[in-house]
């Protein structure tokens, strides 16, 4: 049980996924192994792998030690690791077929990644000879189908582009050739907002939305919230930000912020920041982000974070204390939060479409776009969450729940008690005689 608790708390992302849904069995141990091994123990996968490594490798562009070094160490780690592998094959072939594949098109090499299937063994070059012949022989039948009397003008000196040897093309027909070129291999699929061959951050129709009518846009096609891809932000890999704030989420979907009330005690700026309430904490957090936006006074103190197993994961850096401000109303809530230099992913960890609950429509809620992915900024832990619920601050309160009453909230810590020792009248004239030979001496 242990070791698959341990083996869950090495992996993240895909590989995690892989095994979520596993129970914390302790026979599940091997069964969890094996969906590693046939997912990622691939040969064919891993020597592409090494050898991307080789060819990819960032010159030395500075004259020092740690360049070469490095450079030698890539080389010679992705070296050792194609020679453990024991190819049956000659390297060259590897090297022919990784270095030609890497000049097909998309649509090409999705074919011929397709046509090895699951095969773990590395395709030899006269595979790849074979499969290239047999789609340029496919491609000319359909281009010629294509350039039958009655097609446009563009499309047939696309054609002669294409198939004529001539060394010297027109210029229009470079031009007209270049951008289908770079249409094919940048657009994968077309625009979420109007549906044409471009991606949606060039698309007109979106430029001229409003930032708040872009997130919706973004929301409702479940767009990643940081690149506007299609796929969940957790696999998104770009590390840009935003240009204006900074934050992980693209500059178009960017909202200025309105002036915000004036400052209040204990702080030298004002924010508005998410908060994610979180009463299985036990301790209150906020961003490093916040905490030098806000330039707030840290006094100083350093906590070890214990995670999940009982493993310490980080350390504080100071606390603060700082004052929240309610939307809705002249309710304040002041509270000491320990600093940390990041407090969570970005929150939820997918776009979620708006949906309308009958029970809550007409409430004021703390926060109307909480199905936005945005980064957290403070986390209410229970020694701040009686703070902010209508009740007695200085009590904890009670929250019912299927087990029982639940109770959340600071508590004084109980003093040390005081042992003392009961002595016989002999033995406490010896402990004073001894002590008064101690002050003598």
């Amino acid at each position: 049980m242990e070791r698959l608790h341990y083996l869950r708390s090495c992996v993240q992302g895909p590989a995690e996924q892989l095994i979520r849904s596993l129970p914390m069995t302790g026979d599940l141990l091997q069964a969890s192994w094996d969906l590693f091994i046939a997912r990622y123990e691939n040969k064919r996968l891993i020597i592409q792998a090494h050898l991307d490594n080789l060819f990819n490798l960032s010159m030395a562009t500075l004259k020092n030690a740690v360049s070469l070094i490095k450079l030698i160490s890539t080389v010679s780690e992705s070296n050792k690791a194609l020679q453990s592998l024991e190819m049956t094959q000659d390297m060259w072939d590897c090297i022919l077929v990784h270095h030609v594949s890497r000049y097909l098109d998309r649509d090409t090499r999705e074919v011929w990644e397709t046509s090895l299937g699951s095969s773990q063994t590395y395709p030899r070059f006269s595979q790849l000879d074979e499969f290239l012949n047999s789609r340029a022989r496919a491609l000319e039948r359909i281009e010629a189908a294509s350039s039958q009397p009655g097609s446009s003008k563009g499309s047939i000196s696309s054609l002669k582009s294409t198939a004529s040897s001539s060394k010297t093309p027109t210029k229009r027909v470079s031009a007209h050739q270049a951008s289908a070129q770079t249409h094919s291999s940048k657009v994968a699929y077309p625009c979420d907002m109007c549906l044409e061959q471009h991606f949606i951050v060039t698309c007109t129709k979106f430029r001229d939305l409003m930032p708040a009518q872009r997130r919706d846009v973004a929301v409702d096609k479940r767009l990643c919230y940081n690149c506007l891809g299609r796929y969940n932000i957790r696999s998104c890999k770009s590390s840009l930000s935003c240009k204006m704030c900074s934050v992980k989420h693209h500059t178009m979907l960017h909202v200025p912020q309105t002036s915000a009330s004036p400052a209040a005690p204990f702080t030298s700026a004002t924010a508005q920041p998410t908060l994610l309430v979180d009463h299985g904490s036990e301790l209150t957090f906020v961003s490093e982000h916040l905490t030098k936006q806000l330039n707030l006074q840290r006094q100083h103190s350093t906590i070890s974070i214990i995670g999940i197993g009982g493993k310490k994961t980080t350390q504080t850096k100071g606390m603060v204390t700082l004052t929240l401000h309610s939307n809705h109303s002249n309710s304040t809530a002041t509270i000491h939060a320990n600093v940390l230099k990041t407090l969570t992913t970005i929150l939820p960890s997918f776009a979620a479409s708006q949906q309308t609950w009958p029970h809550i429509e007409k409430l004021n809620l703390a926060d109307p776009e909480f199905l936005i992915p945005r980064p957290i900024d403070i986390i209410i832990g229970a020694n701040s969450y009686g703070l902010i619920i209508k009740h007695s601050a200085t009590m904890p309160i009670a929250q019912l729940s299927i087990f029982g009453w639940l109770i959340l909230g600071p508590v004084q810590e109980e003093p040390s008690a005081i042992s003392t020792t009961q002595l016989t009248p002999e033995k406490q004239e010896c402990e004073d005689h001894f002590r008064q030979l101690i002050l003598v001496t």
